[in-house]
């Protein structure tokens, strides 16, 4: 993948010249990863099906064994005062019954060790005269936790020890906790065990999400770890706290800079140095084996289906807000799925993403209206041990080049060049036959026919520069698209896709950015399994296009189900008022309609009959609104945004109609706003975000 290379517009020359350089650059970054193209794509298949292990030197888990002592713990706890408060007022209340479990669940490295401190609080040994401290991971011997939990409570005979099973060890646990108040606290990264222990038993309490520290409390935690009980020089407070900001939030992060800052010189200019990135806390201390070890393990004991997928978020550059719907292409791209019946590849990869999500190795940073994951990031002491790992089993390449860094990944497989804008598409792209995600952005005009030479090209990805103007002619891509059969996602703005002659394209899915001269019979009858379509109107002065006559061949699409239409400049003086569905898009649960001069909506049940989310946004005119949708149960929610306020009382009265009647009914969800009622957007109309009309749920 190449990331994130830029060439200002004021160093761009206008005659093209760039391009070119960046072309004969392009040709010599594709010979020097030559040689270890071979070996990438080895190591890729060997880890994804299980043939290797990556051998981490001097790295394991941070507690091999079931048994082990009681940590010992710090003195002063700083920023979770409030956490072990109500942690262990939790333990000691009285009307949670004889038993509870309180999970405490977060990250590596972010302290949920600690706060099982109160273990040890005076407290706690007031009102549990026995307790005990055990370790379970994935090595797990059930058999050695229940002798150690047995040796805290009784004295065990050596016959009991050696000739009981483990059911009996378990009944004699049982037996001495009877009719007494246990408490158990479990600290685990795992979000899914914390959830089972609530599922199974809804009475105990919620599992405690332990959460970074703030700027406040990372400079007290910095500032400790530094200088202990003496005062901070105020030369080094200022850059000190930007030190402290820079491990965001993580403990474990903030211990390991104080104990490097605590043996080196305390000078500004050293501080300076590291604040401003000329150190890394994760690769340079004395101190850093012990961090990567626990950091590893987390690595270390993940299936093997996710490893790659977890070392492959080092493509993106740190604290960057990924989106989740670009990470699973990518995922995709480099073939880290295997296909399954059931599943198609990009299901599979939100499954594998939600995988990661749960084992706290990646951080979810917002929700789509629907709450699945939109965008992600990973922290920056996570993002080092993804690239320390990737770059020292070559998983991935990185070429230092100008401003920034060109890192290419997956043996030339992927090749994402937003960041550019090409006056001239460059030709050497098309030399890399292997390739299977590009994206780009240039100028426009009709692409080069060596296109169809990417054989093995899945996802394709175009966009216009924001300076270019649409001319409002149709442009086509070369005939040649049609002879990718690979291809799952097609997104290129400002062209359609040609008449197919009768050729298809089988693993087309998505298809985005395009107009209504790609909405024709022909057309959709060449994508038969695409799922999701995503039509941008340009309507110029001269132009006669009929707003929903896109919509007039929907029902070729037997498998659509997300469809989102957006108007770029509407007209509103010339577009119908009307929209009367007949057609049967029985697979349709997600529909987006834009900036769409609609008066009247009719339709009728059996049009929607799986539809989840409706969002509309900006149709000033709309009155009439289908009635059916009322009846249709499987719809969750509708969001208008700047409509008219009519049609907002007419959903809402749809809403109402479903609270009232008799048989169980989960009405569906109502979400309204009004630009010119929320200060908030300063004016501005656009409120649906553009990764929502342009990428979908």
């Amino acid at each position: 993948m190449l990331r994130d290379f830029q060439y200002s517009e004021s160093e761009s020359p206008g005659d093209g010249s760039y391009t070119s350089l960046f072309s004969q650059d392009l040709l010599k970054v594709i010979q020097e990863i030559e040689p270890i193209a071979g070996r990438m794509e080895k190591f890729i298949d060997d880890v994804k099906h299980g043939r290797v292990e990556p051998p981490i030197s001097s790295i394991s888990p941070a507690y091999v064994g079931s048994l082990g002592p009681a940590p010992i713990f710090r003195k002063k706890i700083v920023g979770f005062d409030e956490d072990l408060k109500e942690l262990k007022n939790s333990l000691i209340e009285e009307r949670t019954g004889l038993l509870m479990a309180l999970p405490i669940i977060g990250m590596s490295g972010i302290g949920k060790t600690l706060l099982a401190s109160c273990y040890d609080d005076p407290l706690t040994v007031q009102h549990f005269h026995t307790r005990t401290w055990t370790i379970a991971s994935q090595e797990i011997c059930i058999r050695d936790i229940l002798l150690n939990l047995l040796d805290s409570m009784i004295v065990l005979d050596d016959e009991t020890r050696k000739k009981s099973n483990d059911d009996q060890l378990a009944e004699l646990v049982t037996s001495n906790l009877q009719g007494k108040r246990s408490r158990i606290i479990v600290t685990t990264r795992i979000q899914t065990v914390a959830q089972s222990v609530k599922e199974e038993h809804p009475w105990f309490p919620k599992p405690h999400r332990m959460h970074f520290l703030d700027e406040y409390d990372s400079w007290n935690l910095l500032r400790g770890e530094v200088f202990a009980e003496l005062t901070c020089p105020s030369v080094l407070g200022k850059v000190g706290k930007k030190i402290a900001r820079n491990c965001q939030g993580l403990p474990l992060a903030i211990i390991n800079t104080g104990r490097h800052l605590a043996k080196a010189e305390k000078t500004p200019e050293y501080w300076n140095y590291i604040a401003d990135g000329g150190f890394s806390v994760f690769a340079d201390t004395e101190d850093v084996a012990v961090m990567v070890k626990q950091l590893s393990s987390c690595y270390k004991r993940l299936p093997q289906h996710l490893k790659s997928c977890f070392l492959y978020m080092a493509v993106f550059p740190q604290r960057y807000e990924i989106p989740a719907s670009k990470l699973i292409k990518l995922w995709v791209a480099v073939g880290f799925l295997e296909p399954t019946p059931s599943k198609t590849l990009e299901k599979a990869a939100e499954h594998y993403l939600k995988e990661l999500v749960d084992e706290s190795l990646i951080l979810v940073s917002k929700q789509s209206s629907t709450f699945g994951i939109k965008e992600l990031t990973i922290h920056n002491a996570m993002w080092h041990l993804c690239s320390t790992l990737g770059e020292k089993h070559e998983f991935l390449h990185v070429i230092n080049r100008y401003t920034d860094c060109i890192l290419l990944s997956s043996a030339r497989m992927v090749l994402d060049v937003l960041t550019v804008r090409f006056y001239n598409f460059p030709t050497e792209i098309f030399l890399l036959f292997s390739l299977r995600y590009l994206a780009a952005t240039y100028n426009g005009g009709k692409l080069p026919d060596g296109l169809s030479n990417l054989r093995n090209l899945q996802y394709l990805i175009v966009r216009l520069h924001q300076s270019v103007k649409f001319s409002g002619a149709p442009s086509y891509l070369p005939v040649e698209i049609w002879n990718m059969k690979e291809l799952r996602h097609l997104q290129f703005m400002g062209s359609d896709l040609p008449d197919p002659s009768g050729a298809v394209l089988p693993n087309l899915l998505t298809l985005s950015d395009v107009s209504s001269y790609s909405c024709t019979k022909e057309v959709f009858r060449g994508i038969p399994n695409l799922k999701k379509l995503g039509i941008r109107i340009v309507l110029m002065h001269h132009d006669a296009v009929e707003p929903f006559r896109p919509f007039n061949h929907l029902v070729q699409l037997k498998k659509l189900k997300s469809l989102k239409c957006v108007v770029v400049n509407p007209r509103f003086e010339s577009q119908g008022p009307m929209w009367d569905v007949k057609d049967v898009l029985c697979g349709l649960k997600f529909l987006l309609l834009e900036d769409m001069d609609l008066v009247h909506w009719r339709s009728y049940v059996s049009s929607f009959m799986q539809l989840r989310h409706l969002s509309i946004g900006h149709c000033y005119k709309l009155e009439e609104f289908p009635d059916c949708l009322g009846k249709i149960f499987s719809v969750e929610l509708i969001e208008l945004v700047d409509c008219n306020p009519l049609a907002v009382a007419l959903v809402r009265k749809l809403g109402d109609r479903q609270r009232s009647w008799e048989y169980e009914v989960f009405p569906f969800e109502v979400r309204t706003r009004f630009s010119w009622d929320d200060e908030k957007l300063n004016g501005q109309k656009n409120f649906l975000p553009l990764d929502l009309i342009e990428q979908g749920e």
